[in-house]
């Protein structure tokens, strides 16, 4: 049996936590604020349930062979494939299934069958190189709708710098098998995780700052230090730099959020929004999953890695204006959310990720290491590799 420290509480922190212990070591966790979750909190606002901004869980990536081994079964229900996109101040009809693919207006007949054919190869083979490069072949419509696919699959808008392998697999995981969004929010994982981290016997200590991390040794800002076999740093990277801990400079994915509760669904037939010609998002969660009473609406932008957030916050109201005609009058409460941080490192073409190995006995967990996946997929993929390794 071995002594593990993990630093940071949030969804990769915990189930690495919990693989560890159900190994049988002895596990003791540190998170800096006073709550677990990170990026997976929620919080209730007029009885609502908010994330941090939208979130959605992949059914057939690499996080959800993790949450099964855990036993956590998360509930929810998986959003329709119907909807509109937006082209040119237009609402037009999403193409989610074939009826809908030869009825909307947003693909001409080169688009469609281009579009057909690009789907069926998709799982073939990985490609290489930027996202842009990959989809320079096909028709300016049907290039403009899996742009959109990508940016909504991995919440990134960075098509020159994003691997399109990266991008490729992800945007497979969501049209195979489909996303979830979860009854009573991301809180429901974060519960979850933490009760079977604790039923395996490990050690949360919530207000504990770490000042600095090595091999086997982690030292608190209140000058104590603490020593284990194994030191596992799953913060994001400018936290664990903070701390001494070697990781690259990488890109941060943000995103621009307006989320919205509301007394009443005005159109339900406009739930849910893509955009074609800019990189908009919006989705109403409260049609699909359990968040409370009202009506809970995510207005979303998926920033370039240099943009600003100015004018924004009034761009995503005119996206509410247009899909969701009267939705001030039905109000009950706004939340801004500014450039929120969605993932911390982008998979760039030519450029591998950080390996979840430090040193002997100093690990990385996280949405931005390894080889394979994003967003919470790759942090629960870390999370159960570095506890293989610890054995």
């Amino acid at each position: 049996m071995a002594e593990v420290i993990v630093v940071g509480g949030g969804l990769g922190g915990l189930a690495n936590a919990a693989l560890c212990a159900r190994r049988g070591h002895k596990v003791r966790l540190l998170e800096r604020s006073k709550s677990l979750g990170g990026r997976g909190k929620s919080t209730v606002v007029e009885a609502a349930t908010l994330n941090l901004g939208p979130h959605a869980l992949y059914l057939k990536a690499l996080g959800w062979p993790v949450l099964q081994k855990l036993g956590i079964q998360p509930r929810g229900k998986r959003p329709p494939n119907t909807g509109k996109v937006l082209l040119n101040g237009n609402l037009e009809e999403l193409p989610g299934d074939p009826l809908s693919l030869l009825r909307t207006g947003a693909l001409t007949h080169k688009g469609r069958l281009s579009l057909s054919l690009f789907l069926s190869t998709l799982p073939l083979s990985r490609p290489s190189g930027t996202v842009s490069t990959w989809l320079a072949p096909l028709p300016e419509d049907a290039r403009r709708l899996v742009l959109a696919l990508v940016r909504v699959s991995t919440y990134c808008n960075a098509p020159d710098l994003m691997d399109a392998g990266f991008a490729a697999d992800q945007l497979w995981a969501a049209l195979a098998g489909g996303v979830m969004y979860l009854d009573g929010g991301w809180g429901q994982l974060v519960e979850a995780l933490a009760g079977v981290a604790e039923a395996a016997g490990v050690q949360i200590q919530v207000g504990q700052s770490v000042e600095k991390v090595e091999e086997g040794k982690v030292f608190l800002e209140d000058g104590s230090r603490l020593s284990a076999d194994h030191v596992v740093v799953a913060t994001p990277p400018e936290a664990a730099r903070r701390m001494g801990l070697p990781w690259p400079e990488g890109i941060v994915v943000r995103a621009a959020c307006l989320d919205l509760v509301l007394s009443a669904q005005p159109k339900p037939e406009n739930r849910f929004v893509l955009g074609l010609d800019s990189p908009v998002y919006l989705s109403e969660h409260t049609g699909v999953a359990a968040l409370g009473p009202h009506h809970v609406v995510h207005v979303a932008k998926y920033l370039a890695p240099s943009e600003g957030i100015e004018g924004v916050e009034e761009e995503l109201e005119a996206l509410a204006n247009l899909a969701l005609p009267d939705w001030q009058k039905l109000l009950l409460a706004k939340k801004w959310r500014g450039a929120l941080p969605v993932f911390s490192y982008l998979p760039q073409a030519g450029q591998a990720r950080p390996d979840i190995q430090v040193a002997p006995g100093l690990w990385r967990v996280g949405d931005g290491v390894g080889p394979t996946g994003m967003l919470l997929d790759a942090s629960l993929a870390s999370a159960a590799a570095v506890a293989e390794k610890i054995g």
